[in-house]
């Protein structure tokens, strides 16, 4: 059974010229001051030295890469609406494995953000576009985000190739209603990613999805809702494999009081995947309820939802999710259930912690969740994570951060692949406008034979504008 997650990726930063690999933490530039209109960037120099950078088995060979980087952005705000418009040119000098030098000059990347509120409505909209070069992709890896969030790798499949893949994004949202006793809601979604030169492996593939609802206040106690989903994705493997979902619901939420919410509802689902030669669907009414209990610093709430697919056993998910605060940090759990049409169980879990130790602080995240594979397979993910940072002094910082992840094939016999990750790295203010920072990484990947690399990588940061 696949699951399909529609990802919207803005890019933040604007590069002129990119001379690096994907680990160059690439940083939106920070206004200095709200409001008005503002044209900010960032420059940064960077160099990186890896050993067996691709992680191919026995692989010994020195990996170099250079990056010059010159980032903007231009931001126009007022109390109700916001524009801002970054964008991307890249110029890479790589050196691979002792081959020599080659440059790669890329397509502008830009992104594109609007949004605007009045007193009872929001619009937002985002749009973004972006090539990189095969050359300098890792595969991916878990990581920690600037605000300590843990996000966990998909695909673990490598990017080979000498080639270039091109990721456009978009995103519209639109409510009406805000605060009033009628709300409307919205929205739509699109992806494509093609390759270009890549591998056999690495298929062209495209998402759209639209969604719509109308919540409406029935008394001071009772609420209803009215929603309906669609979704359509493609993946240009030899099969043609298609997928397409669209659901509708129906129900109610019941405030019991302050502290206890419930909700129940009735709906319809449909869920088909086709190929060449085969085609699975998956139809039929649902029943749900749920709850919700809100204490001072805990939430807990949970939820059970029942298909009934035509001649086949009903299908059951289940979900609970409990969240924390404390004075000095905070934690999640999202834990679900998931019966599947062939009679298999499936657990999935999303936890999360942060915690202030003194001048530091803590991460960890860990995550087990359904993916789909970009030759449409259906992957089992599970990854965790942790990361402490801390200020040595007020212009001196230290961080290391370990993440490590295995994925496992639901559709085929194929080896599992695992990998680690191990980083330590200090960032140092040379002045108030400049900054140099190095990190240390230790990798380890395995799927029919280990491999490893380590990797090193220098960079000052000088930030400009306001």
């Amino acid at each position: 059974m696949n699951r399909m997650s529609v990802q919207t990726q803005i890019v933040a930063v604007l590069s002129i010229a990119t001379l690096a690999t994907t680990t160059l933490a690439q940083t939106r530039p920070e206004p200095t001051r709200e409001g008005g209109q503002r044209l900010i960037g960032t420059v940064t120099q960077a160099f990186e030295a890896d050993t067996n950078f691709g992680l191919t088995p026995g692989g010994e060979d020195v990996s170099y890469f250079s990056t010059t980087t010159l980032g903007l952005a231009y931001i126009t705000e007022t109390r109700s609406q916001r524009f801002a418009l970054f964008s991307d040119v890249e110029l890479r000098g790589i050196s691979r494995d002792g081959d020599a030098v080659d440059f790669v000059a890329t397509v502008p990347s830009l992104a594109l953000e609007y949004s605007r509120n009045t007193a009872s409505s929001r619009l937002e909209t985002d749009v973004s576009f972006r090539e990189t070069s095969l050359r300098a992709r890792r595969g991916a890896e878990g990581a920690f985000g600037p605000g300590g969030g843990f996000t966990p790798p998909g695909d673990l499949t490598p990017e080979d190739g000498t080639g270039r893949r091109r990721d456009i994004n978009g995103n519209f949202a639109l409510n009406f209603g805000d605060n009033g006793p009628v709300q409307t809601r919205l929205s739509f979604g699109g992806r494509e990613t093609t390759y270009t030169g890549a591998g056999t492996d690495l298929n062209d593939s495209r998402e759209v999805s639209a969604s719509a609802g109308v919540t409406f206040r029935i008394n001071p106690v009772l609420t209803g809702d009215i929603s309906a989903n669609g979704a359509l994705s493609e993946i240009d493997t030899t099969d043609e494999d298609s997928r397409q979902t669209a659901d509708i619901r129906a129900g109610l939420e019941y405030s019991i009081s302050e502290l206890l919410l419930l909700s129940s509802g009735i709906g319809y689902r449909f869920d088909e995947r086709e190929t060449l030669i085969t085609r699975e669907r998956l139809e039929g009414p649902t029943i749900d309820g749920g709850f919700r209990l809100s204490l001072r610093r805990t939430s807990i709430g949970g939820g059970v939802t029942i298909l009934f697919p035509d001649n086949r056993d009903p299908l059951f998910t289940g979900t609970l999710d409990i969240s924390r605060e404390w004075q000095r940090g905070d934690a999640s759990a999202i834990f679900a259930l998931e019966t599947t049409e062939g009679g298999e169980t499936i657990t999935t879990i999303t936890l999360e912690a942060n915690r202030e130790i003194g001048r530091g602080t803590l991460n960890f995240g860990a995550s087990r969740n359904l993916q789909v594979s970009r030759t449409g397979d259906d992957l089992l993910v599970t990854a965790a994570g942790v990361a402490y940072s801390r200020d040595l002094t007020e212009r001196l910082n230290f961080r290391m951060e370990a993440a490590a992840a295995q994925s496992e094939n639901l559709d085929t016999n194929e080896t599992d692949r695992s990998q680690l990750r191990l980083s330590v790295g200090t960032e140092y203010e040379l002045s108030e406008r400049a900054t140099l920072s190095a990190q240390y990484s230790h990798r380890r990947q395995s799927i029919d034979d280990e491999a490893n690399g380590h990797s090193l990588r220098v960079a000052v940061e000088i930030p400009f504008g306001r």
